[in-house]
């Protein structure tokens, strides 16, 4: 870079023109010395700024890796019904008992996965043991309206 002096009138009218009026805050000019020690106006010009397209984002991309999971202990519990009853009733419960539940024979009993209710089905028994047959299965929506 060629060393370039200033004279003091050029200092001057450099200190006079970032002071005056047409030299505002908002304007985009400015008065520069060029090589042979004159005021050349420069203007700055704004220029659309450009974005690259960001990749979209979906769920099919995402793998489906169902294995991470395979080994995840989960509770499964079935309903067939509820009662509430007084310690002092319970004591007396013993063998041969029988305990009357809020729902009705054939009803669909409910199935809850770590608490949460997951499904309805129906009780069948399959070479003397007992199963439950899904029927329905709660929407994702209702899952969520469960929750508070």
């Amino acid at each position: 870079m060629v060393n370039e002096h200033l004279s003091q009138d050029d200092i001057d009218a450099l200190l006079a023109g970032g002071m005056s009026d047409d030299m505002g805050a908002g304007d985009e000019s400015k008065s520069v010395p060029d090589q042979g020690n004159h005021l050349m106006k420069q203007t700055a010009t704004a220029q659309p700024l450009e974005y690259s397209q960001l990749p979209l984002s979906k769920n099919e991309s995402a793998p489906h890796n169902i294995d991470l999971i395979l080994d995840v202990n989960v509770e499964l519990t079935v309903e067939l019904g509820r009662k509430r009853m007084l310690i002092k009733d319970i004591l007396e419960v013993g063998p041969g008992s029988i305990l009357e539940l809020n729902k009705l024979a054939g009803e669909p009993v409910d199935l809850f996965v770590n608490n949460k209710l997951l499904a309805r089905g129906e009780v069948v028994v399959i070479n003397e043991n007992f199963g439950v047959r899904i029927i329905d299965i709660i929407v994702p929506e209702q899952r969520i309206r469960n929750l508070k």
